[in-house]
């Protein structure tokens, strides 16, 4: 499943989905909101946005596999809440960006990365890393 919003401000929000595969949300310029939350087994989740104040969050979702949050430039925001993701990649573009996980397990690969500006990584979850340790690069604050 694959969906586009165009440019705009756009929220786009995912309730109650289970077992879907190689699902790609994706919005263009503007300041725009994407959500999953309360989904189950998802294998492929590719949640991305363009130039503008973003907000992209996974809540209330388990079994989740190769999930990538990806930003354009701008002050974003990625928060992973009460989840449980297996392969886990975040990429922040320019702009002063928050990355948020709480409560949540995270299996195999964590990799997240800060782009330009001042980034801040706060966690409050649990890794269980088997694909080498979590990598958090380029932030200028983590806590």
């Amino acid at each position: 499943m694959s969906i586009h919003t165009g440019g705009g401000n756009d929220s786009l929000t995912l309730d109650r989905n289970n077992r879907l595969l190689n699902v790609s949300l994706t919005t263009g310029q503007g300041n725009d909101v994407l959500t999953v939350r309360r989904s189950n087994d998802f294998g492929g989740l590719t949640m991305s946005t363009a130039v503008g104040n973003d907000t992209i969050s996974i809540a209330q979702s388990q079994r989740l596999t190769d999930v990538a949050l990806k930003t354009g430039s701008g002050n974003d925001t990625t928060t992973v809440d009460r989840s449980e993701i297996t392969s886990f990649v975040t990429h922040l573009a320019a702009g002063n960006d928050s990355c948020i996980h709480r409560r949540s397990t995270f299996h195999g690969r964590l990799v997240t990365m800060g782009g330009q500006g001042f980034d801040q990584m706060t966690s409050t979850s649990n890794t269980v890393p088997t694909d080498p340790l979590p990598r958090f690069l380029g932030f200028e604050w983590v806590g």
